[in-house]
């Protein structure tokens, strides 16, 4: 197995060395940026990855510029003096993939590092030896978490049980009378004061249940149980490269049955490991519902949300789309006005929320009154979460992201954007997608306007293709509480 080193290691073994990076994704993109200062970073001389899409493309380390290559690199240049870093969580795969090369031009390995200090997995192998504990950690950084906060809210206000202890690992922010304990997720990963290393790995290494929806966290003892929750239902868009969990995954939370082959196909999860349990954000959802008034005045007006998926994903090389506007349909100013006025005709109020990981900032020009953005940061700063307004909407406009899955069991509009399927280079996770999408395909302003005077008349054509997709993904699951299943299972554990 590819052994994992700390920044302090690999800070002193890269002395005189080159380091060669290979993984370019999520994964190098935060190391980058945690570790711009370290000696071992600025030693950085090549970038590696099997995606030839990339290939060619230049990334700044430090005040030097890398091109992004193949791994036929690893065979024209052997030496013992490179240092090869597999940024991927997929290391196992590359590593095997690459053991004779490594073995035949003796090229250090290692696995990219998630502690600063070298004592660190030293008090993590200490604390392990205690007897486990009746806790949860939840990854809960600064992207949406709302799975999380449903088990805390179910846990807190109806769970009848012996409780446990709650942690989130966040990015440093925590919450006014919520009751977890907070854990700066960066804490052991950067120079950090000793005292605070020693709580935080008492309590991670003495944690039974690890849940995570987006970012995947690290087993450090074999009788932690790591939970996938994922970040919604099932994947419309193609993400089988991408998204695959870690091996060391031990549960999933699936929506149903009918989903198990596509989440072995996409996530890469065993169907041994799957729990048919309900995603428990959907809770929050359906009934725990405010109104978005307290960020923008409604004054009457009908609520349509739009939620678009990311073409390109922020930080990385990742690009999902030929077209890369993100709202592609509004090509220029007159298009705005032109919504804006259709909206004020309707008396509907069109809220934009890009998604969190979109690379692209979108505008909407000053002169727009029936239009508007909101962000995770303005919603966050009025204790909102997405899932709580959009109860409150009279239609959904999104075009290949899973929200639109949760949407249905709202039984409300939902349209399509489809512009740029064709261009769609990510591609989709079932053969027929469309079938999945139980609403209008809109590809030009026009289509977009019938869908607004639908909303606006109350007129829905589409009633039994939603049902008949709810059918595929939640089958009997459809209105269990998915935090009180997946605490009865913790429970039994």
């Amino acid at each position: 197995m590819v052994k994992r080193l700390s920044v302090q290691e690999l800070n002193k073994i890269s002395v005189k060395k080159e380091v060669w990076c290979f993984g370019c994704g999520k994964r190098l993109n935060d190391m980058l940026n945690l570790y711009r200062k370290e000696s071992f970073v600025q030693r950085i001389t090549k970038l590696i990855d099997n995606n030839e899409n990339i290939h060619g493309h230049i990334k700044k380390i430090g005040e030097s510029q890398v091109c992004i290559t193949g791994a036929d690199v690893i065979r024209k240049k052997g030496s013992c003096n490179v240092i090869l870093l597999i940024t991927s969580d997929s290391y196992n795969v590359i590593y095997e993939g690459l053991k004779e090369e490594i073995k035949e031009y003796m090229i250090s390995c290692y696995v990219y590092p998630i502690y600063y200090y070298s004592v660190t997995e030293k008090l993590i192998r200490f604390f392990s030896r205690f007897p486990i504990r009746r806790q949860m950690i939840f990854m809960a950084g600064s992207e949406p978490h709302e799975n999380a906060d449903a088990i805390v809210r179910y846990h807190t206000e109806e769970y009848k049980g012996r409780k446990y202890k709650i942690i989130y690992l966040t990015d440093g922010k925590a919450v006014k009378n919520q009751p977890v304990i907070y854990l700066d997720k960066n804490l052991v990963r950067l120079r950090a004061n000793i005292i605070k290393v020693i709580r935080y790995c008492w309590l991670y290494a003495g944690t039974a249940y690890l849940l995570y929806e987006n970012e995947p966290i690290h087993k450090v003892r074999c009788e932690q149980k790591l939970f996938y929750m994922n970040h919604g239902t099932i994947p419309l868009k193609r993400v089988n490269d991408v998204l695959s969990q870690p091996e060391e995954v031990d549960f999933a939370l699936c929506p149903s049955k009918r989903c198990a082959r596509l989440y072995e196909e996409q996530y890469h999860v065993a169907r041994n490991k799957q729990l048919y349990i309900m995603p428990p954000r959907i809770q929050t959802f359906l009934y725990h519902q405010k109104s978005i008034e307290q960020i923008i005045p409604l004054r009457g007006r009908q609520i349509i949300i739009w939620l678009p998926t990311f073409r390109q994903l922020r930080g990385t090389e990742r690009r999902d789309s030929a077209v890369m506007e993100t709202l592609s349909i509004l090509k220029n100013q007159e298009v705005f006005a032109k919504l804006d006025c259709k909206l004020k005709q309707n008396r509907q109020l069109l809220v934009i929320k890009p998604h969190p990981r979109e690379e692209t900032e979108e505008r909407i020009p000053d002169f727009c009154s029936h239009i508007k953005i909101i962000t995770d940061e303005k919603l966050n700063s009025n204790n909102l979460v997405l899932h709580e307004i959009m109860g409150n909407t009279a239609a959904l406009i999104t075009d290949y992201s899973g929200i639109a899955f949760e949407y249905l069991l709202l039984n409300k509009p939902i349209c399509y954007l489809i512009g740029d399927m064709d261009e769609y280079t990510r591609g989709f996770s079932v053969k027929f997608p469309k079938e999945y999408m139980p609403g209008p395909k809109v590809k030009n302003l026009m289509e977009f306007f019938d869908f607004l005077d639908d909303v606006k008349s109350n007129k829905d054509t589409y009633q039994t293709e939603r049902k008949q997709v709810m059918k595929k993904i939640y089958d009997e699951n459809i209105w269990e509480n998915g935090a009180e299943k997946l605490i009865e299972f913790l429970d039994r554990e």
